[in-house]
């Protein structure tokens, strides 16, 4: 056997292997398979069919290593699923994610481009992928809404690259806090707020501690704890009896 000949042997082997392991599902290579690569073995006379399937299944083994290196674990796509499904909610429990959060997600994940994938584009997945009447999602009905917007995001490439490409844009983030409001403390404000820098009839209405004092602060009460309103000498039975 020639160099050559055994060297297109050695790629259809690795080519059946990868095959087998990685991309099995995929419609377009399954079905050159059974064209080409089975009859590569039954037709040894056609050159032309074998020299084809030598370039084919080199490429294709180059292509299986390249995704299997590159590739993105459904777990570290969890994680940041979960992250966003809690957002904004302290009773979620991160196992269902609602519209906004997921509209969020393929915002803040750059997944929503205003070209390719518009927010009308993940609305429309969104209501695709949830069951009929809930109002969520959970992270395999996610993972489908994903697989329908890749091939929008990434056009040009296939099924499996574009989801590996939108992976990558999911995995390591979470919600951006763009837009909340923090609370600042500036001087003007401590002037208004800090009671022990008050004058005058301001002052009166708060005590050291700074809790206001109420009406006692505003209007100066009469003492009417006599025994009727007009009478003035509460207080000074005992004095007097003294003095007697």
């Amino acid at each position: 056997m020639s160099w050559q000949a055994s060297s297109q042997l050695t790629y259809s082997y690795y080519f059946f292997f990868f095959f087998f392991k990685n991309v099995f599902t995929n419609d377009i290579l399954s079905k050159l398979f059974k064209v080409l690569f089975l009859d590569y073995y039954f037709n040894q006379e056609n050159k032309v069919l074998q020299s084809f399937v030598f370039e084919l299944t080199k490429n294709c083994m180059c292509s299986s290593v390249s995704m299997a290196e590159g590739s993105v674990s459904l777990e570290e796509v969890k994680t940041s699923f979960q992250k966003f499904a809690v957002h904004g909610d302290t009773k979620a429990t991160g196992k269902e994610m609602n519209g906004k959060n997921f509209a969020k997600l393929c915002k803040d994940c750059n997944i929503t481009d205003g070209k390719n994938v518009t927010t009308t584009d993940v609305d429309i997945v969104f209501s695709k992928v949830k069951a009929k009447s809930a109002r969520v999602i959970t992270f395999e009905q996610f993972n489908q809404a994903l697989t329908e917007l890749a091939p929008k995001r990434f056009k040009g490439k296939n099924k499996e690259e574009s989801l590996q490409q939108l992976y990558g844009l999911v995995v390591g983030k979470e919600p951006a806090n763009i837009g909340v409001t923090k609370a600042t403390k500036a001087a003007a404000v401590d002037r208004l707020t800090d009671t022990s820098k008050y004058t005058g009839s301001h002052k009166e209405r708060f005590d050291d501690t700074g809790k206001g004092k109420g009406k006692a602060g505003r209007e100066d009460i009469p003492d009417t704890s006599g025994y009727v309103a007009a009478y003035k000498g509460s207080g000074t039975y005992e004095d007097k009896v003294k003095e007697a």
